[in-house]
């Protein structure tokens, strides 16, 4: 039992290792590209280099293209701005492979929305936000940095739902191409937290010195008892 218990958490922490893998994989180290109507292929070699992923494409394909970009960001907005203004798009095959396409096979698979939840007033990030897709139900919770990444889509137009107990619920809509990774940065709001009113009423009977007086009894041989000067002369008397 406690072998199989170890084996849960260990996996638990494997699945989230993957998960802050998957967030950070498209920010890896930038790329610069400066092309000025250069070949498509000498400019996808020099995104090689620098990247360390490997293309796969036909040269008589992207031999035909001439590209004008200038840029320094990760690979995978690097190469999506490469090939912008061809009828070219890339399919990730791993980590380190991906395959030039033509945009016709690309245009239906599944887009993915991720980024960041941020405070809008101190820019600090919300951990614990939840983000949803209102249409589709499905959502995800930005972690600790306040990183999210909801889960691949069809490609549309979408509702996006931001919500965290203490801040104002933010409301966007986004358009997925398909075989995309859109990048947002989410910004709430923060609000005061309602509570119930609480009221504090004082419910004792107010006492006053001829309340007090009418309640006390004094007998005839009380009366004729002298005044008493100090406490002293209390134990004279008596």
């Amino acid at each position: 039992m406690k072998n199989f218990k170890t084996l849960t958490i260990l996996f638990i922490f494997l699945l989230l290792q993957t998960v802050v893998t998957s967030l950070e994989a498209h920010d890896a180290a930038e790329v610069k590209i400066i092309a000025h109507q250069e070949k498509l292929s000498d400019v996808l070699d020099e995104f090689q280099r620098q990247s360390g992923i490997r293309l796969v494409y036909a040269n008589s394909v992207v031999d035909s293209f001439e590209v004008l970009v200038r840029t320094e960001d990760s690979p995978y907005r690097t190469l999506k701005k490469i090939l912008l203004a061809t009828p070219l798009d890339f399919i990730e095959k791993s980590s380190d492979l991906w395959v030039i396409v033509s945009k016709n096979e690309t245009k239906d698979l599944p887009a993915t929305l991720f980024g960041m939840v941020v405070d809008a007033e101190d820019r600090q990030p919300v951990p614990g936000a939840n983000v949803m897709f209102v249409d589709r139900q499905m959502g995800t919770t930005a972690d600790t940095h306040g990183r999210f990444e909801l889960p691949p889509i069809s490609p549309g137009e979408y509702q996006i739902l931001v919500k965290r107990i203490g801040y104002v619920d933010e409301w966007m809509t986004v358009f997925l191409v398909g075989n995309s990774r859109r990048r947002t940065t989410v910004e709430l709001t923060p609000k005061p937290i309602d509570t119930p009113e609480i009221i504090v009423q004082d419910n004792r009977i107010a006492r006053t010195a001829s309340s007090s007086l009418a309640k006390q009894k004094i007998t005839r041989d009380e009366l004729k008892l002298p005044p008493v000067a100090n406490d002293g002369e209390i134990f004279e008397i008596i």
